[in-house]
């Protein structure tokens, strides 16, 4: 059975589409993954993860999987749109990821249940139109740290007070980008969530 959640790389499919775009880039010095590979610098840290090895994974393969990849986009597809037909649907709502930011040298939340712990975008990028808007922000935080007692292990700290953002998501049928516009623009006027940082103004008057 196939994994729709993503767990079925295209290694071959990435090495392609980054051939083509760091070709139509026009950096003469990195024309190729090959190139990025031997010649970028990558980020050299215990936390943050390094992607030179998964880039090396890409490179190698030899097989151009887009069978496989239109298989999984045409059942997603198929899946979503029968939810919309036959629940009567104009959009879907859910959070723009469900768990709030991470300090950038902490460790972050592990997967579960094969979601990952960043914003979802596996259904938007499979034909689907998103829109995400600010949905308010949290008042406090778990935040995620190394447990001393266990090697290579982590655990939740006690709540700390934090006031982070939050999104939401509003996804519609293929081409139903007027809709979104509409759900979501009423949605903001009603809730007025955004709050602009220090060194910007409000948005201009529609």
């Amino acid at each position: 059975m196939r994994n729709l959640g993503g767990g079925g790389s295209n290694a071959g499919g990435t090495r392609y589409n980054m051939n083509v775009y760091l070709r139509e880039r026009g950096d003469a010095n990195i024309r190729s993954l090959t190139d990025m590979i031997e010649k970028a610098n990558f980020w050299d840290d215990p936390i943050m993860q390094d992607r030179k090895e998964s880039l090396r994974r890409a490179d190698s393969a030899k097989t151009l999987d887009t069978a496989g990849s239109l298989q999984d986009r045409f059942t997603v597809q198929t899946i979503v749109l029968q939810v919309f037909a036959e629940l009567e649907l104009d959009a879907v709502i859910y959070p723009t990821g469900n768990v709030p930011p991470a300090i950038l040298t902490s460790p972050q939340e592990p997967f579960k249940n094969n979601r990952s712990p960043g914003t979802w975008t596996y259904i938007n990028s499979r034909g689907f139109p998103a829109i995400t808007v600010p949905a308010g922000f949290t008042t406090q935080v778990y935040d995620r740290v190394r447990d001393v007692t266990a090697p290579d292990s982590t655990r939740l700290a006690e709540p700390v007070p934090a006031r982070l953002p939050v999104g939401i998501d509003f996804l519609a049928r293929p081409f139903g980008e007027a809709t979104l516009f509409r759900i979501a623009g009423a949605y903001e006027a009603m809730t007025n969530h955004r709050m602009p940082p220090p060194d910007f103004g409000p948005l201009p008057e529609r």
